[in-house]
């Protein structure tokens, strides 16, 4: 490698099979990410970088990418490590056009996906929210949906005793306790008397 790019890590791969209009072929495009925060386009056929392309607002690292056709025009959302999720399509002219990116997590974006089925992009990220939304409607500024993990129910608390080791233990949600039970102190025999 050479030294511009020693310590450069692809994050994201993403294959395109791009059908050329009015012909028959394809152009086989791979697109990456990198730690440079970095879109690159690559000829699969020829094995050359086509281009490099940085995302307006995408701040960091490039760790995930989603292929999608959007009326038509191949398109690949980008998300990077300040929570932006970025829009690059292909223009008319063959070259690759980005368009501002909106913050849609508050960290990094770790995963994106594109469902043809629902016709939704969805991402997620290291705040622990999914987002989806329509591509067709992301650079409108529609709002995204923003799912959160369930949590778990509420442990109650409780308490167990052993008599044959004289222990308790109680446990909540986040600890556990043991006690041990000393022997209990035998009172006097005779009352203590006052002097």
């Amino acid at each position: 490698a050479s030294e511009k790019y020693a310590d450069t890590v692809i994050w994201s791969l993403v294959f395109l099979e791009l059908t050329q209009p009015n012909t028959s072929s394809n152009a086989n495009t791979l697109i990456s990410g990198d730690s440079r925060g970095i879109v690159s386009i690559w000829d699969v056929s020829t094995g050359t970088c086509e281009s490099e392309i940085s995302v307006e607002n995408g701040i960091g690292d490039i760790f995930a990418l989603a292929p999608c056709f959007v009326e038509g025009i191949p398109t690949v959302f980008v998300g990077s490590a300040n929570g932006g999720v970025g829009l690059m399509q292909k223009a008319s002219s063959g070259k690759w056009v980005t368009h501002r990116s909106r913050v849609i997590h508050s960290g990094d974006v770790r995963g994106m996906v594109f469902s043809k089925k629902r016709n939704l992009v969805f991402s997620g990220g290291n705040d622990s929210s999914l987002t989806y939304f329509a591509p067709a409607r992301f650079l409108q500024q529609d709002p995204v949906v923003r799912l959160f993990p369930c949590t778990s129910p509420a442990l109650s608390h409780q308490t167990h005793v052993n008599a044959e080791t004289k222990t308790i233990m109680g446990h909540t949600n986040n600890e556990i306790n043991f006690w041990k039970v000393s022997d209990p102190i035998q009172a006097p025999q005779t009352p203590p008397q006052m002097i």
